[in-house]
């Protein structure tokens, strides 16, 4: 049988009756096959030089990336409530503070004399 080396694989023609078309149906797939391999490499080349101007724009960050993007506001623009709201979180403070305190000096209504005695 006929072998052709076509450097990606070998191409075996089908018949010995008609072997010239058998070569042009190898010739054919070998077209096909290069074709398919300029278009990956095209597509290759074209990734690394994306990835290569994301790489540029990443490491120089312009005026509006986020990063460096900074507003320059006076304090009281921030919040026009922030008294109010300061006043009202120092309020729940003392609250919890309390809450907290009545916890920790609370004593227990149950002796574990009585809990032993009712379970057994």
């Amino acid at each position: 049988m006929l072998s052709i080396d076509t450097g990606f694989t070998m191409c075996n023609p089908q018949s010995i009756q008609d072997p010239q078309r058998s070569l042009l149906s190898c010739e054919n797939n070998l077209k096909k096959k290069m074709k398919k391999k300029e278009a990956k490499d095209e597509i290759r080349r074209r990734n690394e030089l994306l990835l290569d101007k994301l790489y540029y724009i990443d490491r120089l960050p312009g005026k509006l990336h986020p990063f460096t993007l900074s507003i320059d506001r006076p304090p009281s623009a921030y919040s026009l409530n922030r008294h109010n709201r300061e006043q009202e979180l120092d309020r729940i403070d003392r609250e919890n503070i309390k809450m907290l305190n009545k916890i920790q000096h609370a004593s227990t209504k149950y002796s574990i004399e009585d809990l032993m005695s009712d379970r057994y």
